[in-house]
């Protein structure tokens, strides 16, 4: 992927066209785009790294949070790097507004082009450490579960998280992963089933699964191992239990 971004804008201010024609002429491609998530989502594989121009009043307006939130979610699950501009005095109640956007590197205006440029190149580094790394889907039905699993891991690998079966099997269909996390007891389409799906599609019979599971006993360990899994995992276990057993297993 070449040099380029994406710059997400809710106005053309001379700013923002300052800071468009800067990139360019540092021999960035920019494509320039509004808040809207699906747009967003069909830009995910233009470029490693989004640029989003924050406005005073975005804060106050519950709409363009709520777009904010869905845009920096999209950003977020695909593993791609968003750099906030923002009046530093703005950035608490940004945060407040749109909670997931804390984990985001922030950049303060009046712009410093030297600053910007670092950011970027260090984000696109980041991408390029992340494609090196093995990616692991976490499905589970709890999304603080899931959520905790891939903050856990995600300096070792590369995470994605879906809390649904059904859009598990999906996403599996479109998108190759090293290695499953799924959790056994799930409603609608349960672990069991997701597996059973998967082991009978060409497209993902060989990747391995290890089960989550939150029962401990010995009659839930038996139907697991039945299936034929590559292992399991319980819930309880620590970070540092959960990394060793996937090092173990992934050989790293």
């Amino acid at each position: 992927m070449g040099k380029s971004v994406v710059v997400i804008t809710y106005s053309i201010s001379v700013v923002e066209r300052t800071i468009e024609k800067d990139l360019q002429e540092r021999g960035f491609e920019v494509t320039r785009m509004a808040d809207d998530p699906e747009a967003v989502n069909r830009a995910i594989d233009m470029t490693d790294v989004f640029i989003v121009y924050l406005p005073e009043e975005v804060f106050n307006d519950k709409d363009a949070a709520r777009r904010l939130l869905l845009v920096s979610s999209e950003i977020k699950s695909a593993q791609k790097n968003l750099i906030i501009i923002a009046d530093e005095g703005d950035m608490p109640d940004f945060k407040k507004a749109v909670p997931n956007i804390k984990s985001f590197p922030f950049v303060p205006r009046p712009i410093d082009m030297p600053v910007l440029l670092s950011e970027i190149e260090k984000e696109c580094k980041n991408s390029e450490r992340l494609k090196s790394l093995k990616k692991i889907l976490v499905i589970d039905d709890d999304p603080l579960y899931a959520t905790t699993v891939c903050e856990w891991l995600k300096t070792d690998y590369r995470m994605t998280m879906i809390t649904d079966g059904k859009q598990a099997v999906s996403f599996l269909q479109a998108n190759r992963v090293d290695l499953i996390l799924l959790d056994y007891c799930m409603p609608g389409l349960d672990g069991a089933e997701v597996f059973e799906i998967l082991k009978k599609r060409t497209e993902t019979e060989s990747i391995p699964v290890i089960f989550l599971t939150g029962a401990g006993n010995r009659e839930n360990f038996s139907k697991i191992i039945s299936l034929g899994p590559q292992g399991y995992v319980l819930k309880s276990t620590n970070r540092e239990g959960l990394l060793k057993i996937l090092k173990d297993y992934l050989g790293e």
